[in-house]
């Protein structure tokens, strides 16, 4: 899958380098970019005086910020992972942490500062492309760790926004914590950038991540990362729902949740905000990220439970099958286009042959052909059906599972 899926990335991106390369030079905010609000923390469940068996947990997501072209990349990463290091918490989730580089400058930092165990998955290539960005690094003994991606990130549909270049997807480790075993995900679902967009991604995407969470109900489970989806929003119930986890802390859409399993509860005590404060980088005043991180307190009590309760909502399902019809109606139409630009392209060739010559409109204008060609050609027999199949295979998965 993640060959495929580079194979697909590499790919496309031949198709469109010059104009992310204008995007991504273009469209970042400034380093003086401010987080977004006060922290707003879940209400945690009753809780009550720890027995035996049980013993706390201290965890922080943070999402870095690192993003190739942005000013004071590396120096806001350095500070980061120093302040990350003071933070008296147990295990630490990054992401958007796109590069090689900064992946082993935090792990480095992390390591020195007691976080011994750590999991990654960064990349060298440029832009980085096909990276995911996440980092795991724990003071517990990791016992597994692997990287599952996301089906519904594997073709990119469009040329913006950059999300589609990464690899999508959920970073998971099982962790030898004092109480218990505790798997903890960590994932970065695809951004909106306005209000509303790639809502379907996002749903297939939380579905898939529930999955993942829902691979081992006996064990409490931990999911925290940058989420791209408010409370009302059905990205973020998809995700609830379908995992069974309750929200211990948030900052707009970075998360904390637990799970508990069968074996083991795991519950929210209480989370506040972190890494917010300003820093000074070369005489300007700005902020680590554009994001604050989150930081929370869970209690992990060795007893006996019931599994954690799921569902999925019909809006959700609804929303993936219309999502599916509306990729298959998309690749019908580019089919239906390239047939037109064909025939425009071998008018225009026609012409050039008779007369024997190609003026630089002709010229101008074929390349314009070849290159629109290409690209419903990549969207009518590859990214449309793959959009098709996910939505469809995602919406029948969650279904089947539901009766």
């Amino acid at each position: 899958m993640r060959k495929q899926h580079s194979f697909t990335v590499s790919l496309f991106c031949a198709l469109v380098f010059s104009v992310l390369l204008f995007s991504a030079c273009d469209g970042l905010p400034p380093p003086g970019y401010l987080a977004r609000g006060p922290a707003f923390m879940e209400p945690s469940p009753p809780t009550e005086t720890p027995g035996p068996g049980c013993a706390s947990l201290r965890v922080l997501t943070f999402n870095t910020f690192t993003i190739p072209f942005h000013d004071y990349r590396e120096e806001r990463a350095i500070e980061s992972a120093n302040q990350i290091a003071l933070e008296a918490v147990d295990i630490v989730a990054l992401q958007e942490v796109w590069h090689e580089d900064e992946s082993e400058l935090f792990l480095d930092v992390l390591d020195n500062a007691g976080f011994s165990y750590q999991a990654s998955h960064s990349t060298d290539a440029p832009l980085a492309i096909a990276s995911a960005g996440l980092v795991l690094a724990s003071r517990f003994p990791i016992l597994e760790s692997h990287f599952v991606p996301f089906e519904s990130a594997a073709a990119p549909a469009w040329v913006w926004p950059p999300d589609w270049y990464a690899s999508k997807g959920v970073l998971s480790v099982l962790v030898e914590a004092p109480a218990g075993n505790v798997w903890v995900h960590n994932s970065h679902i695809h951004a909106d950038y306005e209000p509303g967009a790639n809502l379907e991604e996002r749903v297939a995407q939380s579905l898939e991540l529930s999955a993942v969470v829902n691979a081992h109900v006996e064990l409490p489970a931990i999911v925290l990362g940058d989420f791209n989806s408010q409370l009302h929003e059905v990205s973020h119930r998809a995700l609830v729902n379908a995992s069974g986890a309750h929200v211990v802390g948030r900052d707009d859409v970075d998360l904390i949740m637990a799970r508990s399993g069968t074996h083991a509860s795991l519950i929210g005590e209480s989370a506040q905000p972190a890494l917010v404060n300003p820093v000074t980088i070369d005489g300007v005043r700005t902020r680590l990220s554009d994001h604050a991180g989150v930081e929370a307190s869970l209690r992990y009590c060795r007893e006996e439970a019931d599994a954690p309760a799921r569902s999925v909502s019909e809006d959700t399902l609804h929303l993936l099958e219309e999502a599916a019809a509306n990729a298959s109606l998309l690749g019908e139409r580019a089919r239906s286009a390239l047939g037109m630009l064909g025939f425009l392209l071998a008018v225009l060739l026609g012409a050039c042959a008779k007369q024997r010559r190609m003026s630089r409109y002709r010229v101008t204008g074929a390349l314009w052909l070849l290159w629109a060609m290409t690209w419903l050609v990549y969207t009518a027999y590859l990214s449309a059906p793959h959009q098709f199949r996910t939505y469809d295979s995602v919406r029948a998965r969650i279904a089947s599972d539901s009766n």
